[in-house]
Protein backbone atom coordinates (compact mmCIF):
# COMPACT_ATOMS: atom_id res chain seq x y z
CA UNK A 1 0.00 0.00 0.00
CA UNK A 2 2.76 2.42 0.98
CA UNK A 3 4.77 1.64 -2.15
CA UNK A 4 1.73 2.27 -4.37
CA UNK A 5 1.08 5.56 -2.57
CA UNK A 6 4.71 6.60 -2.91
CA UNK A 7 4.70 5.76 -6.63
CA UNK A 8 1.53 7.87 -7.03
CA UNK A 9 3.30 10.85 -5.42
CA UNK A 10 1.43 10.71 -2.10
CA UNK A 11 3.35 11.95 0.93
CA UNK A 12 1.33 10.64 3.87
CA UNK A 13 1.69 7.00 4.90
CA UNK A 14 4.84 6.35 2.90
CA UNK A 15 7.68 6.95 5.38
CA UNK A 16 9.18 4.23 7.58
CA UNK A 17 7.30 3.92 10.86
CA UNK A 18 4.11 5.60 9.63
CA UNK A 19 0.77 3.88 10.05
CA UNK A 20 -1.03 3.23 6.78
CA UNK A 21 -4.80 2.70 6.94
CA UNK A 22 -5.95 -0.02 4.58
CA UNK A 23 -8.85 -2.29 3.75
CA UNK A 24 -8.76 -5.77 2.17
CA UNK A 25 -10.55 -5.64 -1.17
CA UNK A 26 -11.64 -7.74 -4.11
CA UNK A 27 -12.46 -6.61 -7.61
CA UNK A 28 -16.18 -6.50 -8.16
CA UNK A 29 -17.33 -9.61 -9.97
CA UNK A 30 -14.36 -11.74 -8.84
CA UNK A 31 -14.90 -14.54 -6.39
CA UNK A 32 -14.05 -12.92 -3.08
CA UNK A 33 -11.33 -14.62 -1.03
CA UNK A 34 -10.67 -16.92 -3.99
CA UNK A 35 -9.04 -14.41 -6.28
CA UNK A 36 -5.68 -16.15 -5.86
CA UNK A 37 -3.95 -12.97 -4.73
CA UNK A 38 -2.11 -12.74 -1.45
CA UNK A 39 -3.45 -10.54 1.31
CA UNK A 40 -0.86 -7.81 0.66
CA UNK A 41 -1.94 -7.64 -3.00
CA UNK A 42 -5.54 -7.11 -1.90
CA UNK A 43 -4.77 -4.32 0.60
CA UNK A 44 -5.79 -0.84 -0.55
CA UNK A 45 -5.64 2.60 1.04
CA UNK A 46 -9.09 4.03 1.71
CA UNK A 47 -8.56 6.59 -1.07
CA UNK A 48 -8.03 3.74 -3.57
CA UNK A 49 -11.35 1.99 -2.85
CA UNK A 50 -13.50 3.05 -5.77
CA UNK A 51 -14.96 1.72 -8.98
CA UNK A 52 -14.62 -2.04 -9.26
CA UNK A 53 -12.39 -2.30 -6.14
CA UNK A 54 -14.70 -3.06 -3.21
CA UNK A 55 -14.12 -4.26 0.37
CA UNK A 56 -13.96 -8.06 0.54
CA UNK A 57 -16.92 -8.79 2.79
CA UNK A 58 -16.26 -12.54 2.82
CA UNK A 59 -12.74 -11.93 4.12
CA UNK A 60 -13.98 -9.74 6.96
CA UNK A 61 -16.81 -12.11 7.87
CA UNK A 62 -14.48 -15.13 7.91
CA UNK A 63 -11.41 -13.51 9.50
CA UNK A 64 -12.80 -10.82 11.79
CA UNK A 65 -16.46 -11.52 12.63
CA UNK A 66 -16.73 -15.33 12.69
CA UNK A 67 -13.89 -15.98 15.17
CA UNK A 68 -15.32 -13.50 17.68
CA UNK A 69 -18.91 -14.72 17.31
CA UNK A 70 -17.70 -18.33 17.66
CA UNK A 71 -15.88 -17.54 20.91
CA UNK A 72 -18.88 -15.66 22.29
CA UNK A 73 -21.29 -18.46 21.37
CA UNK A 74 -19.04 -21.35 22.44
CA UNK A 75 -20.74 -21.71 25.86
CA UNK A 76 -24.18 -21.92 24.23
CA UNK A 77 -25.25 -25.53 24.05
CA UNK A 78 -25.86 -26.83 20.53
CA UNK A 79 -23.97 -24.16 18.63
CA UNK A 80 -21.11 -24.95 16.30
CA UNK A 81 -18.60 -22.99 14.28
CA UNK A 82 -20.10 -24.44 11.09
CA UNK A 83 -23.63 -23.44 12.08
CA UNK A 84 -22.49 -19.90 12.89
CA UNK A 85 -20.59 -19.71 9.60
CA UNK A 86 -23.75 -20.72 7.76
CA UNK A 87 -25.69 -17.97 9.56
CA UNK A 88 -23.08 -15.46 8.38
CA UNK A 89 -23.42 -16.68 4.79
CA UNK A 90 -20.04 -18.46 4.83
CA UNK A 91 -19.25 -21.99 3.68
CA UNK A 92 -19.78 -24.07 6.86
CA UNK A 93 -17.49 -26.85 5.61
CA UNK A 94 -14.51 -24.52 6.02
CA UNK A 95 -15.06 -24.33 9.78
CA UNK A 96 -14.92 -26.95 12.50
CA UNK A 97 -18.23 -28.79 12.70
CA UNK A 98 -17.75 -29.65 16.39
CA UNK A 99 -20.71 -28.55 18.49
CA UNK A 100 -20.04 -27.00 21.84
CA UNK A 101 -21.08 -28.84 25.00
CA UNK A 102 -22.32 -32.00 23.25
Amino acid sequence: VALRRQKAGKRDGVAAGETVPYVICAKQGEAEMASGKGIADRAYHLEEVEGDVVPDLQYYLAQQIHPVVSRLCAPIEGTSAGQLADCLGLDPSRFHAQTSRD
